[in-house]
C-alpha cells in the first residue's frame, strides 16, 4: 500500500488532534508542494513572542517543503519545548518531548550550511542516524567547526531574543507561513 504523506490542506487539521496523539501520524514525507525558487517565512508565535525565520528551500527543499507543510497544516500549534541547554540551543516538535517522537518518518541530509548563531536545522534522531520529519532546533551560538553540518534550512531574521528566552516550560503556540 502506498505510505500516509501529509498534504496540504484546507484550514489546520492537525492542530485538532491533541499534542500527544500527534507522533508517527506519517509513514513518509510530503510530496513537493513549494517552489524553491520562492521565498518562505516561518513566523514562530511562542508564549515568550514572536520569531521570524527566514527559511532557504534553495539549501534544503525538502526539509522547507516539509516544515512549511506541517507548519501550515497545524502540527507545530500548542508543540512543546522538548528540551533546552541554556545559551547553545533548544528543541521542539516533538509530542512526547522525547528524542525518539516525531511526525513519523525522517528527511535526508540536505545543507552543508554551518550552525551558526540563530539558525534553524533538522534534529538528527540518534535511532535513525537521519533528520527527523518533525523535530528542529535553535541554535543559540555557533557550534564546533568540525561538526559536519547536515540540516541548517533558514535563520532567525528577528525574534533572536525571543528564542534566548525559551525554557522547557515554553510552547510553540503556532507556526504560519508567509510567502
Amino acid at each position: 500500500p502506498e505510505p500516509t504523506r501529509p498534504e496540504l490542506a484546507e484550514g489546520r487539521p492537525l492542530a485538532e488532534i491533541p499534542v500527544e496523539e500527534r507522533a508517527n501520524l506519517y509513514e513518509a514525507r510530503p510530496t513537493m508542494q513549494i517552489d524553491p525558487a520562492d521565498a518562505y517565512t516561518a513566523v514562530i508565535t511562542t508564549s515568550q513572542g514572536v520569531i521570524r525565520v527566514a527559511l532557504d528551500a534553495q539549501a534544503a527543499p525538502e526539509t522547507v517543503n516539509n516544515f512549511v507543510v506541517l507548519a501550515s497544516l497545524g502540527y507545530y500549534d500548542g508543540m512543546p519545548i522538548a528540551f533546552v541547554s541554556d545559551g547553545q540551543f533548544w528543541v521542539s516538535g516533538s509530542p512526547l518531548k522525547s528524542p525518539d517522537s516525531d511526525v513519523g518518518y525522517v528527511l535526508p541530509f540536505e545543507s552543508t550550511r554551518p550552525y551558526l548563531s540563530g539558525t534553524i536545522s533538522a534534529f538528527v534522531r540518534q535511532d535513525r542516524n537521519l533528520p527527523s520529519g518533525s523535530q528542529f532546533v535553535i541554535l543559540l551560538s555557533d557550534l564546533d567547526t568540525g561538526i559536519t553540518p547536515t540540516g541548517v534550512f533558514g535563520e532567525i531574521v528577528e525574534g533572536l531574543d525571543v528564542a534566548q528566552r525559551i525554557t522547557a516550560d515554553d510552547v510553540i503556540e503556532r507556526i504560519e507561513i508567509e510567502q
